[in-house]
Parts: C-alpha cells; sequence; structure tokens
C-alpha cells in the first residue's frame, strides 16, 4: 500500500505584537465639579504620555483601528461616552493626530504591504465631560482604549496601544444646602409720609441665609421674582396684587447683599466656601418708586437662587 507522512509546519498570525504593547493608566484623579456648571463642560483632564515605540508588525495589507472599549459603549455626542457615574461621559484624542477613540472603532489607517506599526510622542489625552446631573462616586475601573492593527489576510489583530482607567479615580459634585429654604422679613408698618421722593428707601431690615457648604463650593445668588411696573430699576420688586384695591401704590420693595442691591436674573458670586456653614447677610427695605403715594398693603415675594459654578 502507499504511506502517507504528514509534516506539520508553523502558522503565524500576520499581525503581531514584535515587542511590547504600550500601555498606559488613568490614575490619581480627584476631580471635583460645582453642581451648577453647563452640560458639556469639561469637568477634568489627564494627559498619558510617553507610549512610544514600535510594537506591532503587519505581514501583507492592514488596517488600524482606534476603539473606545469602556463601560457601554453609548455616546452621548461628541465623542463622548458615558461612564458609571450618572452625568459624568469621557472622551479620549491621540493628540498629534487629533483622531477620537469611538465605539464602534474608528478606522484611522489603511497599509497595503508589510507595515511596523509604531507610536512616535504619542499623548492620550483623556477628558471628563458633565452631561447632565452628576452623581458623585468612584470611576469603574477597567479598559478604555485600544489602538490595535488587524490583518486583512486572515483578521489577526495586535495591540499597538492600550489605555485603561485605574482605580481610585473620583468625581465629587460640590454644593451646598440650605438651612432654611423659606425665610420671612417683616419690614413693619410705615407711613406715607415718611417717604420724600422717589429712590427714598425706608425700614431697613437684616437678614441671613445659612448654608452648609462642601469644600470648594463656589456660591453665587441671583434674585427672581416681578419688576415693579413703576419703576426702570431692575433691582425693585413688585408688591403682591400691584394694583388691585387696598394695595400700596407708588412703592417697592428692594434686596441688597453687603449693600450691593440684587438686579433680578443678575448672578451675583458670594464666595468660595472653606467648608461647613456659610452664613450671608443679605437686607430688604422699602423703595419710593413714584412721586405720589396711595397708602395700602405692601407684601412681596421673591426667590433667592443659589447656584454652583
Amino acid at each position: 500500500g502507499a504511506a502517507v507522512m504528514l509534516v506539520s509546519g508553523s502558522v503565524y498570525a500576520k499581525c503581531f505584537v514584535n515587542s511590547i504593547t504600550k500601555m498606559g493608566t488613568v490614575s490619581g484623579l480627584s476631580i471635583k465639579v460645582q453642581r451648577d456648571v453647563p452640560v458639556g463642560s469639561i469637568i477634568g483632564e489627564q494627559v498619558v504620555g510617553a507610549l512610544e515605540g514600535y510594537p506591532v508588525n503587519c505581514v501583507g495589507p492592514s488596517k488600524t483601528y482606534a476603539a473606545m472599549t469602556y463601560g457601554d459603549g453609548i455616546t452621548e455626542g461628541n465623542n463622548v461616552y458615558r461612564t458609571n457615574l450618572s452625568g459624568v461621559g469621557v472622551r479620549v484624542t491621540y493628540k498629534p493626530r487629533s483622531y477620537f477613540y469611538t465605539a464602534p472603532p474608528a478606522k484611522i489607517w489603511s497599509f497595503s504591504g508589510e507595515s511596523i506599526y509604531s507610536v512616535n510622542s504619542g499623548d492620550l489625552t483623556v477628558q471628563f465631560v458633565k452631561t447632565g446631573p452628576i452623581a458623585s462616586g468612584s470611576l469603574l475601573p477597567g479598559s478604555l482604549t485600544r489602538y490595535y492593527a488587524v490583518s486583512d489576510v486572515d483578521n489577526s489583530s495586535a495591540d499597538i496601544t492600550t489605555l485603561t482607567m485605574g482605580a481610585g479615580n473620583t468625581v465629587t459634585q460640590l454644593a451646598c444646602s440650605l438651612n432654611a429654604t423659606n425665610i420671612q422679613v417683616p419690614l413693619g408698618d410705615v407711613l406715607a409720609t415718611e417717604f420724600t421722593g422717589v429712590g427714598t428707601t425706608l425700614k431697613p431690615k437684616a437678614f441671613n441665609v445659612g448654608l452648609a457648604c462642601d469644600a470648594n463650593a463656589k456660591i453665587n445668588v441671583s434674585l427672581g421674582g416681578a419688576q415693579s411696573v413703576e419703576s426702570s430699576d431692575s433691582s425693585i420688586l413688585q408688591l403682591t396684587n400691584a394694583g388691585s384695591a387696598g394695595v400700596a401704590k407708588g412703592v417697592g420693595v428692594q434686596l441688597l447683599y453687603n449693600n450691593t442691591p440684587l438686579k433680578l436674573n443678575q448672578v451675583m458670586p458670594l464666595k468660595t466656601s472653606a467648608g461647613g456653614q456659610e452664613t450671608f447677610p443679605f437686607t430688604a427695605h422699602y423703595y419710593q418708586t413714584a412721586a405720589n403715594i396711595t397708602a395700602g398693603s405692601a407684601n412681596t415675594t421673591a426667590t433667592l437662587n443659589i447656584s454652583y459654578q
């Protein structure tokens, strides 16, 4: 009979690591975010550099891809991807070429012949972006990106660079809590004859707004309410039920912080808190808005909007 000899040979992948994959890690982040910074703001950034070398060789035609591998791969738009923390997204850019890591992976290069893929002074810029109301916490460790080559011949692949989200990276939203949400400021009674002309102020009444704050919270205030129709000054509040029977005419109410009038819908910076209890002194007083005053009730309602940005 016939003798058959089978000789096994070696089979090699067409794309392979010929030295060592260049690996980077995002680490040591402690991101502090003001509660009211706008959606889309970059709240933290880290550059991971020195990923240099010639780690991958491909025999025959091949392509390279930049893949975002973190989390569920769901984008929030603008190349930003969800993290495990609500309101926090992540975006990774290769700095010299300005390409983004995406899911599905973006094709970066195509080569028709043998290629040795290199990384030349490649800095990866990792940006964290506010995508909505933020939940404080730790970013989940794990694979963040892959830059890799794929053979057109046998579909083998090899990692050129990888980036990992390390343990211990945190995001903390900074804000304050109000000690009291409803403050009544009784200005008391005043005689119409006590007013001497437009711009006269009477019966100043001091009151405080107390806050318990995170350290480094940037505290701002703005005034909400209705402007008096009798004044062009946007700091003068209209009386409740103005124009109705029994309501005073020619009078409004003004609020001040450290003797500076609060303008409606204009943000006034107060301070950056060192943390703990903060007390802010305000004053309210009557303000004459017209030459002639009609006696009546003189109440008003306003909102002090506290924001952090």
